[in-house]
């Protein structure tokens, strides 16, 4: 280009540079944003499959779990309550202390295991120091 206009065409052409890389950036923008989404998409769609696997798995087990409960019912009855009575026990008294009292009107025997389990902070308390008598 002539002298003239050179500083013009150089400003055009810049322009031109510019616009071409706005739009080179705006496209590798939208493969990233496009790319995470999918990623995202599949994140989400892979974390329900699990969780429907392992309700599936859940209430299956839940049923062959009540088919055993009720082939042991049906072999001892009796068994069976005392059984389940005993694991509800151990269930809902878990990491508890227990005390057991004795009674003289009941015809059932347990046997049960009482040895006592301190945990190791408790043995470290130190005792109050006793008074000296006079």
């Amino acid at each position: 280009p002539p002298v003239k206009v050179a500083g013009s065409y150089e400003s055009v052409v810049t322009a031109e540079h510019k616009k071409k890389a706005n739009i080179l950036s705006a496209q590798a923008d939208q493969v990233r944003t496009n790319a995470q989404a999918e990623a995202e998409a599949m994140k989400l769609k892979r974390a329900a499959e699990g969780e429907r696997a392992r309700v599936v798995a859940s209430a299956e087990a839940y049923a062959s779990l009540f088919t055993n409960q009720v082939r042991a019912f049906n072999a001892s009855p009796t068994v069976y309550a005392r059984r389940a009575y005993l694991q509800s026990l151990l269930r809902g008294g878990a990491g508890t202390r227990k005390i057991v009292m004795a009674a003289t009107n009941i015809s059932q025997t347990y046997q049960l295991n009482l040895e006592e389990k301190f945990r190791p902070d408790v043995l470290d308390i130190p005792l109050p120091a006793t008074p000296k008598s006079k």
